[in-house]
């Protein structure tokens, strides 16, 4: 399926969810099914009611920077960390590595954590770059990663890397809507 149209359905469900009140809190590849052609949200055991959450949830290489955040500081968030998994699900997709975790599907362990807000910030502030996720892939000697990343930009039109930069702005208030 094509990404666009992937992400248009995606769009259409979190944006029904939204409506609704609920927060997903765990949208990932692993949670979509394509049936009859449209890509359908799955799974929703971790989903709240309500405008605002707290509580640290989701998958950790699908989660939002106030999500991360949240783990230390308890503060509340909102559905935008729908609209940034999104964005990571939509990169993952197009690009075939994760934008901010780069050691595959190994077990998680707590430093883990830390490297992921590390490269949210290094990648994420003052804008989202993709220059600098080339830079971290390289950094952790992917080279073959990297120059897919490379040879695929030369093909992505500026509105998807308008749309990345939307789904990673670091504050929620200016990230993507539905």
């Amino acid at each position: 399926m094509e990404l666009i149209a992937m992400l248009k359905d995606l769009t259409h469900g979190i944006s029904y969810i939204h409506s609704n009140g609920v927060i997903h809190r765990d949208i990932k590849i692993d949670n979509v099914i394509l049936k009859h052609n449209v890509c359908k949200i799955t799974d929703f055991g971790v989903s709240s009611v309500g405008e605002i959450s707290q509580t640290f949830v989701g998958t950790p290489v699908y989660l939002a920077p106030e999500i991360m955040n949240n783990r230390v500081y308890n503060d509340a968030y909102d559905k935008t960390v729908d609209i940034w998994a999104l964005g990571v699900l939509a990169f993952e997709s197009y690009f075939r590595i994760n934008p901010f975790f780069y050691h595959g599907s190994r077990l998680m362990t707590f430093s883990d954590f830390e490297v992921i807000t590390d490269n949210i910030m290094n990648i994420c502030i003052p804008e989202f770059d993709i220059k600098n996720v080339i830079k971290m892939i390289r950094k952790e000697n992917m080279e073959k990663e990297a120059n897919f990343i490379v040879k695929k930009l030369q093909k992505t039109s500026k509105h998807l890397i308008f749309l990345f930069k939307k789904f990673f702005e670091f504050e929620p208030q200016t990230r993507a809507k539905t």
